[in-house]
């Protein structure tokens, strides 16, 4: 990731108590994210991943979108 990428704020944006944030400055997580939701070799940041409460790790997320602070806004 660019270190212009560096944004912790932008977590302010979205503040709940069932949301967990990830700075992921090694892109560990984001390539196995990428891998989880089909996009392999590529590297997944600025999404959002939404799973059910019944979801265990390696299930497929309910929900993903993008991106998660469009430009401009």
């Amino acid at each position: 990731m660019l270190a212009a990428d560096e944004r912790p704020d932008v977590a302010d944006l979205l503040v709940d108590r069932r949301a967990t944030h990830y700075w992921d400055g090694e892109e560990k997580l984001g390539r196995d994210v990428g891998r989880i939701i089909g996009q392999d070799g590529s590297t997944a940041w600025d999404i959002f991943l939404v799973y059910g409460p019944d979801a265990k790790w390696g299930d497929p997320p309910d929900a993903v979108g993008s991106p998660v602070v469009a430009e401009g806004e």
